[in-house]
């Protein structure tokens, strides 16, 4: 059953650990008529006064919380062992080793991510260097922010389908995609890969037989040749409209152009896509086009 108790305000930390050992103590005979909310009350009770006390210098924030629960947790079963026994001491042993034994061993793994959080302490006692190297990884490991407008390349991923097998028909709907690779050349997301695919001929299409999910895709992938080839969506001229050509999607790789990253998500989760793709009308796009910048803006 789950604590009912609300610690709005308090630090997350702290609740994390006067939960997680109160947890633990409740399966222990001189708790065993207790509520696990009142085990929590007196723990945090306890250990109050100290926090406040809480010295930078020394350690982190959750390390030394992390042993202030669990000395105050030592505490609470020793006071508690003496009360059910009429005042006298009823556990003679308890230290922080006799304590982990207590510990269930299903509850180590919720201590382990508590001290997680000591990963932005440890790195800033790093040399610059490193500090620098894991910031770095850390990009790497999430999303680009929505918004972030940047430089990329566009890569065909074939699908083994039409002109040298470079489309991709879909098995259960037969529509017709092309499935691209946009990696970032520039900037602090360098080498980033965005996924997505586009329509090139839908399975459905309205009750006027506009094909409106084709209509979309091939309109991304004009945006892309503009981009890439520095064409304004409203000129018309003949060259303008030559640029605009293909004789084949192969075309497209190896294309540089701008776009604006978004954040979708399906069900595995959040992802990257390309929200939009930036043409020479934008106020910034030849300076993209021409240093190694990204920005983080809404159009």
């Amino acid at each position: 059953m789950k604590p009912q108790n609300f610690y709005l305000g308090i630090n997350p930390i702290i609740v994390r650990y006067v939960r997680y050992y109160a947890k633990c103590i409740k399966r222990l005979k001189c708790f065993a008529h207790e509520s696990i909310e009142d085990i929590e009350q007196e723990l945090f009770c306890m250990i109050w006064p100290t926090v406040k006390k809480y010295d930078e210098t020394k350690s982190s924030f959750p390390t030394f919380v992390s042993q202030l629960v669990k000395c105050r947790t030592i505490n609470l079963i020793k006071k508690q062992s003496c009360k059910k026994r009429g005042g006298k001491e009823g556990i003679s042993y308890v230290d922080s080793e006799a304590l982990d034994g207590i510990v269930d061993e299903r509850y180590h793994f919720a201590n382990e991510v508590a001290d997680r959080i000591d990963a932005n302490y440890v790195i800033s006692t790093l040399p610059e260097e490193w500090q620098t190297l894991c910031k770095q990884l850390e990009l790497r490991s999430s999303l680009i922010p929505a918004g972030t407008i940047t430089k990329v390349v566009v890569k065909i991923f074939p699908g083994g389908y039409g002109p040298n097998g470079l489309l991709t028909k879909s098995k259960d709907t037969d529509s017709i995609y092309v499935n691209l690779e946009f990696t970032v050349v520039e900037g602090p997301y360098a080498r980033r890969k965005i996924y997505q695919i586009f329509g090139i001929q839908g399975s459905k299409v309205t009750e006027k037989g506009e094909d409106v999910w084709g209509k979309i895709g091939r309109s991304m992938i004009r945006s892309i040749l503009e981009s890439a080839r520095n064409i304004y969506p409203h000129d018309d001229r003949e060259e303008a409209n030559l640029a605009r050509k293909i004789k084949s999607i192969s075309e497209l790789n190896g294309l540089q152009c701008v776009v604006k990253v978004g954040v979708e998500t399906n069900i595995y989760g959040e992802k990257n896509k390309i929200a939009s793709v930036i043409t020479p009308e934008h106020g910034n796009y030849a300076s993209f086009m021409k240093s190694p910048q990204t920005v983080n803006w809404n159009l």
